[in-house]
């Protein structure tokens, strides 16, 4: 396994550096430099901006009383997909590009969950009350009753 992510990202460094060498003979040195620190600088803000879209919808479904699951695993792939654009390359801004268009994002997530058979369902809970509804006290006491004993 190790020896298949050590190729991978061997294989994607060096297409990464074909490609900026092409880009910057085309658009220039500087020209291309401007291009990875705006990808990065739009990485970050699409980061902070899917981030926080994604927890504001995971907050809102549990005040309607359901579990945020597809919101949860939706805010774990926005995460590689940041900083996949936070890393210097174009190849690696566009997958960034591509993980953060949201149908894409939850295709991807429901394959992934798919091959793994973990099973996801949405169900109601509330948080336990420990107030009457008229906001009157109910004075009681414990009655602790011996049970027979079997013989």
């Amino acid at each position: 396994m190790f020896k298949w992510i050590l190729a991978g990202a061997l294989l994607l460094s060096v297409a990464e550096l074909y490609v900026l060498i092409t880009v910057g003979s085309v658009i220039g040195a500087g020209g291309t430099i401007l291009l990875l620190i705006a990808t990065s600088v739009i990485g970050m803000l699409l980061l902070r901006l899917q981030g926080l879209t994604v927890f504001h919808r995971a907050r809102a479904a549990l005040v309607r009383g359901e579990m945020p699951a597809r919101q949860m695993l939706e805010g774990l792939a926005v995460l590689p997909s940041g900083l996949l654009l936070l890393l210097p390359g174009f190849i690696t801004d566009l997958l960034g590009v591509v993980l953060f268009v949201p149908l894409i994002r939850r295709k991807l997530l429901l394959t992934l969950v798919g091959h793994h058979y973990v099973l996801f369902r949405q169900q109601q809970w509330s948080a336990p009350r420990h107030y009457s509804a008229s906001g009157e006290i109910i004075e009681g006491e414990i009655v602790e009753q011996e049970q027979p004993q079997i013989r």
